[in-house]
């Protein structure tokens, strides 16, 4: 198939109308998925809405069963945004779940001989295996503060009117060396999981403004 083409527009940081916008197929979702980015002089805006009927806020929940706790079959809707660029080694990776990443923070790894690994430092959540908690918060997972690499991207999501709207926040210089600079023209494609199959090329371009 071929590659979707989006051009990056200037962004006031709220106005999104006039930002240039792409529809795209992502294999694990039912209706195409609307991709818009822009940038100020310092950051990018990615924005994506996933049409969803109903929102799933539940990843893996502790289950009581038999008296005992069990890890539940229940999947949270999320997102993994995958930018490569001509010329690098590596794919940067950002990932937003609704149950994992519900605290303001995409977790960010990258991608190397197909080979998946997560950023330097630490991610935006970590697992609920108090014993007393668990009796309190079913949620497998907790917030934590994320550190170093893994810090660098920040994600605002919200569920109205059977949409998905998210909108992710990063530096285009990030000052990690696994990190892509993003004021050149890259690809991206975007899947449910860093696992999962995912969608055609988006080719994306800076219009003169931009540059």
């Amino acid at each position: 198939m071929s590659a979707t083409e989006l051009r990056i527009g200037n962004f006031d940081g709220k106005n999104w109308s006039g930002v240039p916008q792409a529809r795209v197929k992502v294999p694990a979702y039912e209706e195409e998925l609307k991709v818009q980015l822009g940038i100020n002089e310092q950051r990018l805006f990615l924005r994506v809405r996933i049409p969803q009927k109903e929102e799933n806020l539940k990843h893996r929940p502790w289950v009581l069963k038999d008296e005992e706790f069990v890890v539940g079959k229940q999947l949270e809707d999320s997102l993994a945004l995958r930018f490569s660029q001509e010329g690098k080694e590596i794919q940067d990776l950002w990932f937003w779940g609704a149950n994992r990443t519900q605290w303001g923070f995409a977790d960010d790894g990258f991608f190397k001989d197909g080979k998946y690994s997560p950023d330097a430092g630490k991610g935006p959540w970590k697992l609920n295996l108090s014993l007393e908690s668990l009796h309190r918060n079913r949620n497998r997972y907790l917030q934590a503060k994320p550190s170093a690499s893994r810090s660098d991207v920040k994600v605002k999501a919200k569920y109205l009117a059977g949409e998905w709207e998210l909108v992710f926040v990063r530096a285009l210089k990030s000052k990690y060396e696994d990190d892509l600079v993003l004021t050149k023209n890259f690809s991206l494609s975007l899947s449910k999981d860093q696992k999962s199959q995912s969608s055609k090329l988006i080719k994306v371009s800076f219009n003169e403004a931009a540059e």
